[in-house]
């Protein structure tokens, strides 16, 4: 965390200091940069502090909460489905498709990926370790890392999906925020997002689409899917305080695989159509408990993989 001091008359350097308030975590280091006028404070501790700013008989004192999120990837579980691959509607001129529903996340079994941490602990400031937890909430955070799916036509003829803006490629809910946000259906925090100790469940079936007909040659029909979206899901949180400032804590790796068959009239069918992720969340720094989404690589910002897709055809 980068400061700086304002001071009059302008440019003049500072005393920084930290000073543990109400907990009995030793409080983080400070280094002075450029010859005082500026600090930067590190974030590797849990509690409240309080840094002060001292200029000769001036002093500014900011009070300053480090909540620790905790995230038991032990308790993570983690379940795909490879049999709701489906067609979703396909006419003559349009085939699509999907890997599972979205009926809401009690229903675990019809979604293509459905994953819970039970175990969420917030760890804050003061002596009863509360303070600032409740302005912390916890969020998933989808990004698209890779994107095959690809429609073969019957002369060798090929539409390939590539995501808007390249990847990896924010998949959030719609473009009020990075996140996953449908409550109950594609995210779920209970007992609620204020609490200490906290669960976090998710949801996703990814879907698909192609024209029945190439772009290229209009005698070239579709006639199988192949190919995957491969996603990261992070386990992310933000301040009320911070709302922009995005910490991803944990991650899972997984795709959806959406092999298939398409029939003379543009009825997809499952043919090996398949879900893969890893056995369970893993932590993304165990040293510190998280680490900034850029810093981590993920991306934040629009364009969203779900806001709409580019195709390259070939030939």
């Amino acid at each position: 965390m980068e400061l700086e001091a304002v001071t009059s008359p302008v440019n003049q350097p500072v005393t920084w200091q930290v000073k543990a308030t109400e907990n009995s975590e030793s409080p983080p280091s400070i280094t002075p940069e450029d010859g005082g006028q500026k600090a930067k404070l590190k974030t590797d501790k849990t509690g409240s502090f309080s840094v002060i700013a001292t200029l000769n008989s001036s002093k500014v004192v900011w009070n300053v909460v480090f909540v620790w999120v905790k995230v038991d990837v032990s308790t993570s579980v983690v379940l795909t489905r490879d049999d709701r691959y489906a067609d979703a509607g396909s006419n003559a001129t349009f085939t699509s498709f999907q890997s599972g529903t979205f009926p809401g996340l009690a229903s675990s079994d019809q979604y293509a990926l459905w994953a819970k941490v039970e175990k969420v602990e917030l760890i804050g400031g003061g002596s009863a370790k509360s303070l600032g937890v409740d302005k912390v909430k916890l969020h998933i955070l989808q990004n698209g890392i890779a994107d095959s799916l690809t429609g073969n036509y019957s002369k060798g003829g090929t539409a390939r999906e590539v995501p808007k803006g390249g990847l990896p490629v924010v998949d959030a809910t719609d473009a009020s925020s990075p996140f996953i946000t449908i409550a109950g259906v594609t995210v779920d925090v209970q007992p609620d997002n204020t609490s200490a100790k906290r669960s976090i469940t998710t949801g996703d079936s990814p879907a698909g689409g192609f024209p029945v007909k190439h772009k290229n040659d209009a005698t070239q029909v579709l006639q199988s899917i192949s190919g995957s979206n491969d996603f990261l899901t992070a386990i992310a949180s933000t301040s009320d305080d911070a709302p922009n400032a995005i910490v991803v804590h944990a991650q899972l790796s997984w795709k959806a695989d959406f092999k298939g068959k398409v029939d003379a009239s543009g009825i997809y069918t499952s043919d090996g159509a398949r879900t893969s992720a890893d056995s369970r969340f893993a932590l993304i720094s165990e040293a510190t408990g998280g680490q900034d989404a850029c810093d981590a690589g993920y991306e934040t910002f629009e364009p969203r993989f779900n806001g709409g897709t580019d195709t390259t055809w070939h030939p």
